[in-house]
């Protein structure tokens, strides 16, 4: 089983001059210090949370669905000020995801003639498969995210290319668009334990026939993914 996404959240804004012209160099980097610190230190807890921080739409779980919520989600630029980066600073982009899930789901379907069908589903351990894509001047790079952080796939060199003068003090803001797709997978086994209702006919001679019927257990288990 699988959910898909599609998360089209953050903007950054490159402009190294306006963050000097505003932030002296050793007043930028103590702004930051403490929110990199912190954002840095959190990363690992935004790689499969399973805590519903983002208030999620949450499913009762069931064999047909054992999904409570799932999420994959683009959080921020470290480091940035506001929406902003420098673009000499070596920018990565923090992405977390998360689910919750049933670890075993239960259901009885009735049988008319026998006991009823038993299905039991549990899970294994889910993963996801995501890949960031940014879009800067026309230019689209995919990167794939193993990671909750990940760099920004553009050079300095080609951040700077693109940052264009009006005049003095003055800076043009370049608009960096950062999307996320794919899916978070909930692999589980499968099992079904029922009876089957089995007639068989016995005869003795061409007329004398009689019939038995039966509930014979059954079995079996699959790998769902």
């Amino acid at each position: 089983m699988e959910r898909k996404f599609h998360s089209s959240k953050v903007w950054l804004f490159f402009s190294f001059i306006l963050l000097l012209l505003f932030l002296s160099p050793f007043s930028f980097a103590s702004l930051l210090d403490g929110a990199v610190q912190n954002n840095t230190v959190l990363a690992p807890s935004l790689w499969h949370f399973t805590e519903n921080y983002a208030g999620a739409p949450e499913n009762s779980p069931s064999v047909s669905d054992p999904v409570i919520f799932s999420q994959a989600k683009i959080f921020s630029a470290i480091p940035q000020v506001g929406q902003r980066i420098n673009s000499a600073e070596n920018t990565s982009v923090l992405f977390g995801w998360g689910e919750a899930h049933a670890e075993e789901v239960s259901e009885s379907i009735p049988n008319a003639d026998c006991p009823p069908t038993v299905i039991t589903i549990e899970a294994q351990t889910a993963y996801a498969d995501l890949v960031a894509e940014f879009s800067f001047f026309g230019e689209n790079r995919s990167v794939e995210v193993a990671s909750p952080l990940v760099g920004v796939p553009f050079s300095s060199a080609e951040l700077d290319q693109e940052l264009i003068e009006k005049e003095e003090n003055e800076t043009i803001e370049n608009e960096m668009r950062v999307e996320l797709y794919g899916t978070i997978n909930f692999p589980y086994e499968k099992t079904t334990q029922g009876y089957e209702y089995v007639c068989m006919q016995n005869c003795q001679g061409q007329e004398n026939c009689t019939t038995s019927c039966s509930c014979e257990y059954f079995s079996n288990t699959e790998q769902v993914m």
